[in-house]
């Protein structure tokens, strides 16, 4: 039961990001060269946001999804992005892939 009501609730929410579009033409601008512009979105989408969930969930990777849509300038969102995978091992998997010198 408790699954049922986390992959609604998880249903939900994706749906939401999907239909909440901005009308054309007025698309979400930011400076992301302002270090302080850069600081506000991490505090809302990673500290308030990501954060606030498991790491493992669909959530997590939508708000990395969206800061990175923002600004993909922050190299913390990429840190942020790949906890998942390092904590599950997958980037051991796939050190085979890593360039050789």
């Amino acid at each position: 039961m408790e699954r049922s009501l986390t992959l609604f609730r998880n249903l939900i929410f994706v749906l939401l990001f999907y239909f909440y579009q901005p009308a054309k033409g007025q698309e979400v601008k930011c400076d992301c060269s302002n270090k302080r512009v850069q600081d506000s979105l991490v505090e809302k989408y990673l500290v308030k946001g990501a954060n606030r969930h498991n790491y493992n969930g669909p959530v997590w990777q939508q708000y990395c999804d969206s800061l990175i849509a923002l600004c993909a300038d922050i190299a913390v969102t990429y840190q942020q992005k790949a906890i998942p995978y390092i904590n599950t091992g997958i980037m051991q998997k796939l050190s085979h892939w890593r360039i050789r010198r």
